[in-house]
């Protein structure tokens, strides 16, 4: 509720100087600012918390009932030391698991594990595209085209972001064997390793939570939550 509360207070850009409009979809070098990319990890630490405090939400209402669950989100921001480790084992466990068993193992059979890995990334984004047709949906889009007050994301954002990360899924072993990767591997802690994963991650991260900002989604999340606000 702090950190939602102290974005909403700037307009989710603490970093002024941040040229990126979050819901278009882009590349230029203002991606690689560093107001951007602070402002990103901002956001990815909110997007984090929120998909945390919801999916454990739910499971508090499974547990009363009498079933046992497992965590979805194993601190993937801050003990992560490598992108496999980060997006297989500890964000979304269970989009993972449905997405090893559904796409990836199936798909092995047939292209490979490098081929199919990338396959699994861009069904990844497809499934989170359609995910977000159903977060943004309004039954009146078709009447109100021009209503300045609808928002209709862009398609292919999410797509583009998941491959985005299927290429550093991919490089990852090449570039994980050579002298500097394996130097910072063994000399630095893993919450400074986890850090530098989520900076790779944040010039494009806004294709992703974007449009969660801009179509007002924690705006109305903020609703049921305690927060402050400037009167």
């Amino acid at each position: 509720s702090l950190l939602l509360s102290f974005l909403i207070h700037f307009d989710f850009k603490p970093f002024e100087d941040d040229p990126v409009e979050l819901d278009q979809f882009y590349v230029s070098i203002d991606l690689f600012k560093p107001s951007h990319l602070a402002n990103a990890y901002c956001h990815a630490l909110l997007v984090f918390f929120t998909l945390y405090i919801g999916f454990n939400v739910t499971a508090l209402g499974m547990n009363l009932q009498g079933f046992s669950t497992i965590p979805v989100f194993k601190n993937p921001l801050f003990a992560s030391r490598t992108p496999t480790e980060f997006w297989t084992k500890r964000w979304n466990t269970m989009v993972h698991s449905s997405l090893k068993h559904g796409i990836f193992l199936p798909a092995k059979l047939m292209f490979g594990p490098k081929l199919s890995l990338f396959l699994t990334f861009i069904v990844s984004g497809i499934y989170h595209e359609g995910s977000w047709s159903v977060l943004f949906y309004n039954p009146e889009k078709l009447v109100h085209q021009n209503d300045t007050e609808l928002f209709i994301p862009i398609k292919g954002k999410v797509t583009a972001f998941f491959f985005y990360i299927g290429i550093i899924m991919l490089l990852e072993r090449p570039l994980g064997k050579q002298e500097p990767f394996l130097w910072m591997s063994k000399h630095l802690p893993t919450i400074v390793i986890s850090i530098l994963l989520s900076v790779l991650h944040l010039p494009f991260a806004h294709w992703y939570f974007g449009d969660w900002i801009v179509g007002g989604y924690f705006s109305d999340f903020s609703l049921g939550l305690w927060h402050i606000r400037k009167l």
